[in-house]
């Protein structure tokens, strides 16, 4: 049991420092370390869930880069998620300010109407979203 804890309690440090982990720890083969080695698994499929995420984003970020559109994803709640550049050069154009944010966007007087019709979808579903909640009560 001594082992078992021992090496977990490693693999915790080198976690929480930012060292390298091996793949393949051994473990006493009893109940600790059957969780210890149901804890190492689950570390490593987060891990490589965590690359192919960051493989994904980098593919993305590469495609809006080529695109030659401004394009932008705003959460429901109005905050930047994602921007390219051609998105914040087009809103400078559009706004005829230099340095405006894209967070600013819902902020153009040139955008006004686009901001008013967003503003009405997003009450809507607000709306059904709380009326619905009410429902399931």
């Amino acid at each position: 049991m001594g082992v078992t804890i021992t090496k977990l309690r490693d693999f915790a440090v080198k976690l929480s420092i930012g060292e390298e982990i091996k793949k393949n720890i051994e473990f006493p083969d009893d109940e600790l370390g059957t969780i210890s080695k149901r804890i190492i698994s689950i570390y490593n499929g987060l891990n490589t869930a965590k690359d192919k995420i960051s493989v994904e984003k980098s593919k993305l970020f590469s495609h809006l880069h080529a695109l030659n559109e401004g394009i932008a994803f705003f959460s429901p709640e109005k905050e930047k998620i994602l921007t390219n550049n051609h998105f914040i050069q087009f809103l400078n154009l559009i706004s005829e300010e230099s340095t405006i944010t894209a967070e600013k966007i819902f902020e153009v007087k040139e955008l006004k109407t686009i901001t008013r019709f967003i503003n009405k979808q997003l009450s809507k579903t607000v709306f059904n979203t709380r009326r619905s909640s009410i429902k399931h009560i």
